[in-house]
C-alpha cells in the first residue's frame, strides 16, 4: 500500500504486468493519522480506512 495523488493505493500482484490496482474513496490529508488495512482473498480486494470499508472490487473489475 502506499499514498498517490492523495488516495491510499493497493496493489496485488498476480505475475509480471498482471498487477491489479485498487484505490480509496478517502482523500488523505496532510499530516494527519491514518489507519489502513488492504484484504485480498483470491476474489475480491477491499481497503479499510481506519477501520471501516472503504472500497472493494473484485478481481474482474480492477484495472492494471
Amino acid at each position: 500500500m502506499t499514498v498517490y495523488h492523495d488516495k491510499v493505493l493497493f496493489t496485488v500482484g498476480a505475475g509480471v504486468g498482471n498487477d491489479y490496482h485498487l484505490f480509496s474513496k478517502t482523500l488523505i490529508i496532510p499530516n494527519h493519522w491514518y489507519h489502513f488495512a488492504g484484504t485480498f482473498d483470491g476474489s475480491n480486494m477491499k481497503i479499510f480506512v481506519n477501520g471501516n470499508e472503504d472500497t472493494s472490487a473484485s478481481w474482474t473489475q480492477l484495472s492494471y
